[in-house]
């Protein structure tokens, strides 16, 4: 594959049988598109399975140049790739895979493999689903009902359903801190906040973050009814994912390098926790993504939210709010001339 500095048109055949792309996907050396007919394209690296491609569609080559449709009877709604597998939903909201499996992203156990598209989940054939998300070696997905799956890598074997709290940050007397609203509503208009840790110094983007550690401190969790999910994203040995009603964000998994955004170093967290840089104000979270990368120093931004804020939602005002939690604190060093 010929490396391309700046954006370029993926063009085949197969492109123009499936009536162009909807939707893309990219893994640690391979693609994936969903076309507009509802199938399935793939292109990159042919290890493992993870382009779902038979033998005779290969035909020896380890490194498909561009875009191909996969030979399958279905139509796709959804897609996702982790590092060597590729995720998809059916017209028929099940889980469909091929790939890697030795993490048991794929299957609860790592010695069946998956050279083509087949289905997943045999726990779960009566659930219907509607979104998935992978990580490196792990994917998650929502089901029709709001509910979570998790499963793969450092969250086992099995899918497992995880339920998120309702939480807001209240005081002492059950009021939110409009203090610490007014201060941070000021300074987050169409700005990044960057989350993080360089050699025990806050990012220059989280200034506000210093400010309201205390009231944090001295704030209380309530209101922990639990609630669906409306989104969700995968990085390395991470979840992100959103309330139904847009306003409570959690992160949970790998802490390496602050990469859950929590201001509580390396550490790991196994059950969703709230972002409270979300919550003062309330802000109601739109698109996210997450790096796969270990996000150490010098890498980019690991987790990144579109957001605007709760009051502005029943308004009309266009203008979104941007988040960036990133594990280098650090900015990169720039030509003197920049």
């Amino acid at each position: 594959m010929r490396c391309a500095l700046s954006p370029v048109e993926v063009e085949s055949a197969d492109v123009a049988a499936a009536g162009g792309v909807v939707a893309t996907a990219c893994g640690e050396g391979h693609s994936a598109a969903l076309g507009a007919d509802g199938r399935l394209l793939t292109w990159g690296l042919a290890e493992d399975g993870r382009l779902g491609l038979t033998d005779d569609e290969l035909d020896d080559k380890d490194i498909v140049d561009s875009p191909s449709l996969l030979p399958s009877e279905l139509c796709f709604v959804e897609l996702a790739c982790g590092d060597d597998f590729t995720i998809c939903i059916g017209s028929d909201a099940l889980v469909y895979g091929c790939g890697a499996n030795i993490s048991c992203q794929l299957s609860s156990d790592p010695d069946e493999e998956f050279p083509q598209l087949a289905a997943l989940l045999p726990g779960l054939e009566g659930t219907r689903f509607v979104q998935v998300s992978c990580g490196a070696d792990h994917v998650a997905a929502v089901d029709s009902e709001g509910a979570l799956w998790v499963w793969g890598g450092r969250f086992g074997k099995e899918p497992a359903r995880v339920d998120l709290p309702a939480v807001s940050f209240r005081d002492s007397d059950g009021i939110i801190d409009e203090a610490l609203t007014a201060e941070t509503r000021s300074d987050r208009t169409s700005q990044q906040a960057a989350c993080g840790l360089d050699d025990g110094e806050q990012a220059g983007l989280c200034e506000e973050k210093a400010k309201g550690k205390a009231r944090d401190e001295e704030r209380q969790a309530v209101e922990s009814d639990g609630g669906g999910v409306a989104l969700v994203a995968c990085g390395a040995g991470v979840v992100l994912a959103v309330s139904r009603g847009g306003d409570s964000c959690f992160t949970w998994g790998d802490g390496a390098f602050g990469r859950l955004g929590h201001d509580d170093g390396d550490a790991d967290h196994d059950a969703p926790t709230p972002l409270r840089t979300l919550s003062a104000p309330v802000m109601c979270v739109k698109a996210a993504a997450c790096g796969r990368g270990l996000s150490s120093l010098g890498e980019g931004p690991y987790m990144l939210a579109l957001a605007l804020p709760a009051e502005s939602t029943s308004k009309n005002e266009i203008a979104a709010e941007r988040y960036l939690m990133q594990a280098c604190a650090e900015p990169p060093d720039l030509p003197e001339d920049a």
